[in-house]
């Protein structure tokens, strides 16, 4: 990820279960159907030309951490900081890029995504969308 990065001059890459090449192995069916709903209603909140919002595995430049602080400061956790951070980056111009990655089920531990971080990511998406309004508003001063 990071070559890719380097190479292609990113700001975040991501590493998608849901691109061409990239799967989900030995997943619970519940797993399977919670993260693909998850990253679907992400998808559509966000507005946001990735196909995997909610990954932890990404890569990010100084550029966009300074962004991400700029407009999200130290608030938030899990499922709402990804999407805080995907969407500071994105409206902000940086690029992103995400490349192929395999999945696999955990063979010790367990998802810290429960029904807490899932309620949390409902109430939440009046926040993001707030957000992303806000972001927006601030690209169009920026005349982009």
């Amino acid at each position: 990820m990071v070559d890719t990065a380097i190479r292609e001059e990113l700001d975040l890459v991501i590493a998608s279960r849901y691109l061409p090449g990239g799967r989900v192995v030995n997943w619970p069916l519940s797993r399977r159907v919670l993260s693909r709903t998850a990253n679907l209603v992400a998808h559509s909140v966000l507005q946001v030309p990735v196909t995997d919002c909610t990954t932890g595995f990404r890569v990010y430049s100084r550029r966009a951490c300074e962004v991400i602080l700029a407009h999200c400061g130290n608030r938030g956790s899990g499922f709402i900081c990804l999407s805080e951070s995907l969407v500071a980056v994105h409206y902000s111009g940086l690029r992103i890029g995400e490349v192929p990655s395999v999945f696999t089920n955990r063979s010790t531990g367990g998802s810290a995504m429960g029904l807490g971080e899932i309620w949390g990511g409902v109430v939440g998406l009046a926040r993001i969308r707030g957000l992303v309004r806000e972001l927006r508003r601030s690209q169009a001063g920026l005349g982009r």
